[in-house]
């Protein structure tokens, strides 16, 4: 049937429509700002990057903080940092953000094609991508986290299909294992896709031990394909060092106590209204439709829904994972012929936007909105967006560099503003930014230590040789300062304040 449609170049698909909607909306929308905002995270990407790119190296050893000077890196984002870095050296700010919106347009345009490539209508697809463009929100910042959403998707395309007998061995093989060796050095998060092939390895024995024909075979090649992927990550600049530094990150509370992404979800959080309302999709799908269910789906649902409810950063995965499987248990429903007059009338709203969606193409529109900002941007012709001013102390760091005698030294700084402080101030080392594994724990310590009070905090201070700090205004650590006749308050404004010593 749909080979009867004839496509017109000029008609965008759902799909396009929607990547055309978040690149435009994400991107050259008040939502930028955000963008780069959240923390010091941009900035620090952008700053690697640039180094590598300047340097002609990927970073073996720190050159930016006095406190580790000239430790060993692990690097475990390098190609996106290169990416990054590209791009803010080209069009600065606005380079960074038009990445971020490429890279979270294409994931969902990728999500959608998925789900009608399974079968779903285009009205369906249309509202479950949204859904779950709702739920990735709480991530979209211009980081390399976006990278595992992209992949994610992907991966779980590909997976499902070779579980259905869409996508044969070789491509299987083809795809993932080079995408797993990419992935190792484009985010940290890598492991994401080992436990995705594992959980399709677990849904492959199932069936295979219920006597579904062929399902032995099929395991052992996702088997297979796993353990390749393993080993393609290990192609990475600091080899098997890269997973050593990811399993010691993962088992200290310094480390992932202290960050808010990983902890669980706050229900009470605007930005959960996403993954609440793809909870409730679920749950309609289960107590409403009562489909057939594979049990791979199970325990991807299983699987993904224990490490979203454990950690924020899991929740945008769980999202992308479940869409598929809530579009495909819908529109079994939808054509059961189980369903009331209003759902009937859906069906058939939802045939006629499909059969409008196949009727397009349109991707030349994603070319030409890419080619037309690309073209903006070397004119300079789109406004410039700058990281919000509340955010991070731009006014603390145009009076340091017009008061050199004034404030010199070594200084402390918090975590969130270390890669700003990098990027903006780079003639300045930090005390440390939010690379906590390659700062360590004793150092961790250390800068608790300050930043709470306690009753070492200004023995601390002369311990690492600090001159004046640069602190959030309303920071309690400059109400101490502030009792301490051998320091003296030299600057504040609404974001930041800085203390010197006498």
């Amino acid at each position: 049937m749909n080979g009867d449609i004839v496509r017109r170049w000029w008609l965008p698909s759902l799909g396009v429509a929607l990547w055309l909607v978040f690149f435009w909306g994400v991107a050259y929308s008040p939502w930028r700002a955000r963008l780069i905002s959240a923390d010091g995270d941009a900035s620090l990407h952008w700053r690697l990057g640039s180094w590598m790119i300047e340097h002609r190296a990927v970073i073996r050893t720190d050159s930016f903080s006095y406190t580790r000077p000239a430790g060993v890196v692990v690097s475990k984002e390098w190609v996106s940092e290169l990416l990054w870095g590209a791009a803010g050296r080209c069009w600065g700010w606005n380079g960074i953000v038009f990445m971020a919106g490429l890279v979270i347009a294409t994931t969902l345009y990728l999500l959608c094609r998925q789900m009608e490539a399974e079968g779903s209508d285009g009205l369906t697809a249309t509202l479950l991508v949204l859904t779950a463009a709702l739920t990735c929100s709480l991530h979209w910042l211009a980081r390399p986290l976006l990278f595992t959403h992209l992949l994610v998707v992907v991966f779980n395309w590909l997976l499902r299909g070779f579980e259905r007998g869409r996508v044969p061995e070789w491509v299987l093989f083809a795809s993932l294992v080079p995408l797993m060796g990419l992935w190792a050095n484009l985010h940290g998060a890598f492991p994401v896709g080992l436990v995705m092939i594992g959980v399709y390895v677990a849904g492959g024995v199932g069936k295979a031990l219920q006597g579904q024909p062929g399902e032995w075979r099929r395991t052992a090649v996702l088997a297979a394909v796993g353990l390749a992927g393993g080993l393609a990550t290990l192609a990475n600049p600091s080899g098997w060092r890269l997973h050593q530094i990811i399993i010691y990150y993962l088992r200290h509370t310094e480390f992932v106590g202290g960050v808010n992404e990983f902890l669980s979800p706050d229900f009470h959080d605007a930005y959960m209204c996403g993954f609440e309302a793809q909870l409730l999709v679920l749950a309609i799908v289960l107590l409403v439709m009562r489909g057939r269910w594979e049990i791979t789906e199970v325990l991807l649902v299983m699987v993904w829904g224990y490490f979203a409810l454990h950690s924020v950063r899991n929740v945008p995965i769980f999202g992308l994972v479940i869409a598929p499987i809530c579009a495909a248990q819908i529109q079994r429903y939808l054509q059961s012929g189980a369903c009331g007059s209003v759902l009937q009338w859906y069906r058939q709203f939802a045939q006629g936007i499909t059969s409008a969606s196949l009727a397009g193409d349109g991707r030349v529109w994603i070319g030409l909105a890419v080619a037309t900002v690309l073209v903006l941007e070397s004119g300079h012709l789109l406004n410039r967006v700058e990281p919000l001013p509340e955010a991070f102390p731009a006014g603390a760091v145009r009076f340091v560099r017009e008061h050199q005698a004034i404030v010199r030294g070594r200084m402390f700084n918090p975590d969130h503003w270390g890669g700003y402080l990098l990027l903006e101030m780079p003639e300045r080392k930090v005390f440390l930014d939010s690379r906590h594994e390659f700062y360590g724990r004793e150092l961790l310590a250390d800068y608790s230590r300050v930043v709470n009070g306690e009753p070492e905090w200004l023995e601390t201070l002369a311990k690492y040789q600090v001159e004046w700090t640069l602190m959030p205004a309303g920071h309690p650590l400059n109400q101490l300062l502030a009792l301490r006749r051998e320091w003296r308050r030299v600057y504040t404004d609404r974001a930041a304040t800085i203390y010197c010593r006498q």
